[in-house]
């Protein structure tokens, strides 16, 4: 029992020490790297990873944003999709958002519509979050804002389908992995692929 009071301590410690010691500011954003940002939507932090293709450097470049999975991070979909490589070698630039939950890191969740966690049930705005994230990384960094696409992984999916069917202005084509279609009205003003 203290064991598992230590390790819960550990790890509220290391969470609420992340945006002192990893966040960084966007203009530290470089083609050919990885870094770890923060966005304010509705008074809260909201973190994400952000990778760059060296491409970014010569132009405006497509943006993928890949949402994890229940319980997950974007650190932990990084480190499982590879999707750096793939965004180096075809010159698009991927972000890694992350979730909300009670623990920072893990146990994170996105607000799907009908599900998921602790975003669902405390009404978490994720569909504001992606809008001030894509505004952001358009202003910000070199994303042709023609070109942006989601992609997510079970939830993260679910997510990608309610951007489909309520931001169809925004994205180009989603992708959903191993996600259910959540269970709201779905018009958007024009097809999304």
């Amino acid at each position: 029992m203290a064991i598992a009071a230590m390790l819960l301590a550990a790890l509220a410690l290391v969470g609420g020490c992340a945006p002192v010691v990893g966040v960084r500011a966007l203009t530290t954003a470089r083609p050919g790297a990885t870094t770890y940002h923060e966005v304010q939507v509705d008074g809260r932090g909201r973190r994400f990873l952000l990778h760059l293709p060296p491409d970014a450097a010569r132009r405006r470049v497509p943006l993928v944003l890949a949402f994890h999975g229940y319980g997950g991070n974007g650190a932990t979909l990084r480190a499982a999709s590879r999707l750096d490589a793939a965004a180096d070698a075809l010159g698009f630039a991927v972000v890694y958002p992350d979730g909300t939950g009670p623990l920072g890191w893990i146990g994170l969740s996105w607000n799907a519509g009908t599900c998921c966690g602790q975003a669902h049930a405390r009404g978490v705005d994720d569909l504001a979050f992606v809008d001030t994230l894509v505004a952001t990384l358009v202003r910000s960094a070199a994303v042709d804002t023609a070109r942006v696409f989601a992609v997510g992984f079970s939830a993260g999916g679910m997510l990608a389908l309610r951007l489909a069917c309520a931001r169809a202005a925004t994205f180009t084509a989603v992708a959903d992995v191993a996600g259910a279609m959540p269970d709201v009205p779905c018009m958007p003003s024009h097809p999304v692929s």
